[in-house]
């Protein structure tokens, strides 16, 4: 790949877009840490200079004397970053929201911090959340009582289940594994529960909706 393909604006966004929402949240975050970073580095570099340097000789009428292109850089290049970030952000977070048109859907109930899934063939699962991998799932959420809230972290995901709305979230999980969930809202210490995501083949997927058992032995383990 040559130089220019590599600092194509065009390229960087076709390569921003072919990663998962996972390494998309990720780079974002980096790369505000990053800019953020750089920028309090810039402006230590520039008081250290003023201070050691230049203290007593006329430093801050030196730097007003060059005002113009000083102001343009200082002005120019962290605007650029943060609109940078700002629509990389946008676009992450609005394909975060909006879920493919084949999407597999789950309604989730919650009351008093306990969860209940209820797939669309009418199983109800209060223990484990299982989806298929390989396979983008919604979760259409509600709360019976009060608002409660659910994270995935190693999804970057949260979400809340609000009385007489309805809320959603999406996601895809390329293997088979087991995730952690997390009460971020309305949790009861007494009947709190953080069920587990499990995200099996299609088989074993099509093979646990058939019956009434929880899924145990056939569940993978990150």
């Amino acid at each position: 790949m040559s130089i220019s393909q590599q600092f194509n604006p065009i390229h960087l966004l076709r390569v921003f877009d072919s990663k998962t929402y996972v390494e998309r949240i990720d780079l974002i975050f980096w790369a505000a840490v990053g800019a953020a970073s750089w920028v309090l580095l810039w402006h230590l570099a520039a008081l250290a200079r003023i201070w050691f340097l230049e203290r007593g000789t006329g430093a801050f009428t030196h730097l007003e004397s060059h005002k113009g292109p000083n102001y343009v850089a200082w002005l120019s290049l962290p605007s650029i970053v943060v609109v940078l970030l700002f629509w990389l952000g946008y676009r992450t977070n609005l394909d975060g929201l909006v879920a493919p048109a084949d999407a597999y859907d789950i309604q989730v109930l919650s009351e008093r911090g306990a969860w209940a899934f209820t797939y669309p063939t009418g199983k109800l699962s209060r223990v484990d959340l299982v989806v298929p991998v390989a396979r983008p799932v919604r979760l259409i959420m509600s709360s019976k009582d009060a608002i409660h809230g659910l994270s995935i972290p190693e999804l970057r995901l949260q979400q809340l289940a609000i009385p007489g709305r309805y809320s959603t979230i999406w996601f895809n999980i390329p293997s088979q594994r087991s995730l952690s969930t997390r009460c971020t809202e309305g949790c009861d210490a007494r009947t709190n529960t953080e069920p587990k995501v499990v995200a099996v083949d299609e088989s074993h997927f099509d093979a646990w909706l058939a019956t009434n058992q929880r899924l145990a032995s056939a569940a993978p383990v990150k």
